[in-house]
């Protein structure tokens, strides 16, 4: 274990939380990525902070999950029926994972002993259960961290609060005759699992719930659980999953919503001396970037610090203000919904039909000037024609790229439009070559105009992204800075 002795709290990461999946798969892995990055690109933490686990052994993960389970997922010698179960194919590259997250929690919930609080950028793998895997579960980190540390007697009562959309079905399962181990779980009751096991305490919430009923649910049960239990450490679940845009979710909390219970909880914990280690839980959506920085509310709530007062700066604007809704800020892996390029995307096709008339037109002055295939030379002509295709194809990779990194790191709208321009210059370019050389010549020079300017679209674009994520400077913003500075002096004089 890398340990690093510094102020804030730890943050247990590593890279190989994320294996190889399908392409397409519903499970978006490259988050445990991205969740790391936005911590640190938005200042949340310090790579002082980041403290990397060992992989669980197969002894630890057997104290909870069955031997027979373990060998079987350690080795590879699961059927394909059970590996629809879980989601995953499975691949040496997902045990990894998994043994990498399982041994993440360990750790956080080892350094929450020490420290009072520790943040995994996994975990949360609650489906699992002991003889099986289920619902993107293959081992229940969790509960196995219970168990080592039960086991090994660092503490003797674990309180596990999962506020998951989902409800903790295998951690209620493995715990279910365990007087040392409080399962809480809030969760949507009209959701997977549709048959649930029995938690210590289940709180099944109606879909579309919204966060003052939902904190209400939080505030009511907690600090009696607390209270009645007397845990030594907290597994916190800080699913976010709850969360109104969340594709599986069904509940309608927002991003201040979740917030606010995260703060909640951790400062609950706090002011009873209680350690905790948090894992990030369940989340689903395509928009990969938005899910990762909603994944992070969690280490943002934890990063306030036990002795800072719930006053209104205590709130996720900037979150929202640097990623949420910054569609267009392109970090690594770019933002993009289909409104975004669809201008583009209808560029691109006229293009592409256009190509195919220029083709068919050679081919008609093949027969036209009889130049049969697959001779190039013989009519002048045929010559023209041929070549004016010729030289539309030369340039179409320099257009094609030029025009989709404007449209994707400037804007679509004016790319869109240059696009357009050039493929009516590629049309002039051609009819005029047909007639004569000399009449490719107006067509050729709006084209290379186009070019230029969705070069420099691109290129300004690429060096804004550059600039913002690795030297962090803003130029759109230093621009309307001074534009409303010009502005004020021009009404001021």
């Amino acid at each position: 274990v890398k340990r690093r002795e510094c102020k804030g709290v730890p943050i247990v990461h590593h890279d190989k939380y994320v294996s190889e999946l399908p392409l397409k798969h519903r499970f978006a892995m490259r988050k445990f990525h991205g969740v790391l990055r936005f911590l640190r690109t938005d200042g949340v933490i310090s790579m002082k902070q980041v403290v990397e686990p060992e992989q669980v052994p197969a002894s630890i993960a057997g104290l909870i999950h069955t031997p027979d389970y373990v060998e079987k997922f350690f080795t590879g010698n699961i059927s394909p029926d059970e590996q629809r179960m879980t989601g995953f194919p499975w691949s040496e590259g997902l045990v990894r994972r998994c043994r990498y997250e399982t041994g993440g929690t360990i750790l956080a919930a080892r350094l929450a002993l020490e420290r009072g609080l520790a943040c995994s950028t996994g975990g949360g793998t609650h489906h699992a259960y002991a003889d099986k895997g289920s619902g993107y579960c293959l081992l229940n980190d969790m509960a196995v961290t219970a168990a080592s540390l039960l086991d090994d007697g660092t503490v003797q009562r674990v309180l596990i609060v999962d506020l998951d959309v989902h409800q903790g079905d295998g951690t209620a399962h493995m715990f279910r005759s365990n007087t040392q181990v409080f399962t809480f779980s809030i969760h949507c009751q009209q959701n997977f699992p549709f048959n649930k096991q029995a938690s210590d305490l289940d709180i099944g919430l109606h879909a579309g719930c919204q966060d003052k009923e939902y904190l209400a649910q939080l505030e009511e049960h907690l600090p009696w659980v607390v209270d009645s239990f007397r845990p030594d450490l907290v597994l916190y679940d800080a699913g976010v999953d709850p969360h109104v845009k969340d594709e599986l979710g069904k509940l309608d909390l927002t991003d201040q919503g979740l917030f606010d219970r995260d703060l909640y909880v951790l400062r609950h914990m706090a002011s009873r001396g209680i350690p905790c280690a948090t894992v990030i839980g369940g989340g689903y959506s395509r928009d990969l970037n938005a899910l990762s920085c909603r994944h992070t509310i969690v280490h943002r709530a934890a990063s306030k610090g036990k002795h800072d007062a719930p006053t209104r700066t205590c709130t996720l604007a900037h979150v929202q203000k640097r990623t949420l809704d910054s569609r267009r800020h392109v970090y690594n892996m770019p933002t993009i919904k289909l409104e975004d390029i669809a201008l583009t995307g209808v560029v691109t096709i006229g293009s592409g039909f256009q190509l195919i008339n220029f083709a068919g037109k050679v081919f008609t002055a093949r027969e036209k000037y009889k130049v049969t295939f697959p001779a190039v030379t013989g009519n002048e002509n045929f010559e023209r024609v041929f070549r004016a295709q010729q030289n539309t194809l030369e340039w179409y990779p320099i257009y094609m790229t030029s025009l989709w990194t404007s449209s994707l790191f400037f804007h679509q709208v004016p790319s869109a439009i240059v696009g357009a321009v050039y493929i009516y210059s590629r049309h002039k370019y051609f009819e005029g070559y047909s007639r004569s050389v000399e009449e490719r010549i107006p067509g050729f020079f709006l084209g290379a105009k186009c070019l230029l300017a969705l070069s420099a679209m691109a290129s300004a674009g690429c060096i804004t992204v550059l600039l913002r994520t690795y030297g962090n400077i803003d130029l759109a913003a230093l621009f309307k800075d001074c534009l409303k500075d010009t502005v004020g002096l021009r009404f001021t004089c």
